[in-house]
């Protein structure tokens, strides 16, 4: 550890780089944390055109009903069908 801080203290070069890495880090970590794509968004979507069901949008299970032709969005049912 001593010699790594002699090192630092001869060669700005190095202790440069480290602080930008740093920096670059913590600043995509705040952008990740705070961007609304981060925070789960729900998304409702027909099952099999009679029930309405909300999943996490761009969750697996959300693209496998997408997948399987379930469509976005709550079911509407037929003026006579109630």
């Amino acid at each position: 550890m001593k010699k790594l801080r002699n090192a630092l203290k001869h060669n700005s070069l190095i202790t440069t780089s480290v602080a930008a890495t740093l920096a670059v880090s913590l600043a995509g970590t705040f952008w990740f944390a705070t961007s609304p794509t981060a925070t789960a968004t729900d998304c409702t979507l027909c099952h099999k055109r009679t029930l309405t069901i909300t999943v996490v949008c761009g969750s697996d299970d959300y693209r496998r009903h997408i997948d399987h032709g379930d469509t976005m969005g709550a079911c509407v049912t037929p003026a006579g069908n109630q």
